[in-house]
């Protein structure tokens, strides 16, 4: 009879050790575990975006050393590029001129050459630079596959804040406006554009349509 009593207690006590393992959590450094984190955590809101870009334009202006001489010519974009859809897989030509199928008007395509030729590579890569806010590079138009019905394309970054329900779009964005966003969410003053110094309170206005905030509209 003690035999059995003794036996039932190791098992009470085997099946609580296990009960009390399984209410401990894994530490997420150990090998093997998936951690998995709220997209929206750490995330600026716009009235937090509102405040940073006041506290910007209510600082003093950083000192900017005068810009050097420009000694270098810019080259023409070609006539003709290809994008290459990484969604789809589709291949669209775009030409810096072509005629419109609608009314047979000519359109000037030269910014969608451009920003194929001279940004995308370069937006791709900034993008995932972009701290405290939730972002997406939106491509798709240039694709006549996911897009038929855009006849002049450009780059689209996607804003996501957490509190609304619809995205802040903002259309033809560079990777200049890129540095300047990530620069302004950093808390610098001042950055170097890879030529000369740039304030980034003397693009307050820009700023403004890149995130979709105006200093002086507070709901």
């Amino acid at each position: 009879m003690s035999y059995m009593l003794l036996t039932i207690t190791l098992l009470g006590l085997i099946f609580l050790t296990a009960s009390c393992r399984k209410e401990i959590p894994s530490d997420p450094n150990s090998a093997g575990v998936t951690v998995t984190t709220v997209s929206s955590r750490g995330f600026l809101s716009q009235e937090q975006i509102r405040q940073q870009l006041q506290k910007i334009a209510q600082s003093t202006r950083p000192k900017i050393q005068a810009p050097g001489a420009m000694c270098y010519s810019i080259a023409l974009p070609p006539q003709y590029a290809e994008y290459v859809c990484p969604k789809c897989g589709s291949r669209t030509q775009h030409y810096s001129q072509k005629q419109s199928p609608l009314n047979k008007e000519i359109i000037y395509n030269g910014k969608a050459i451009s920003a194929l030729t001279y940004e995308l590579d370069a937006c791709r890569r900034k993008i995932k630079q972009v701290p405290k806010l939730s972002v997406e590079l939106d491509e798709s138009q240039f694709c006549k596959h996911c897009s038929p019905d855009i006849e002049t394309p450009s780059l689209i970054l996607i804003i996501h804040y957490p509190e609304m329900q619809k995205d802040h779009r903002y259309e033809g964005v560079t990777s200049q406006d890129l540095d300047l966003l990530i620069h302004f969410l950093k808390g610098h003053k001042k950055y170097n554009d890879g030529m000369d110094d740039v304030a980034v309170k003397d693009h307050l206005e820009q700023l403004e349509k890149i995130v979709g905030v105006e200093i002086n509209n507070a709901q």
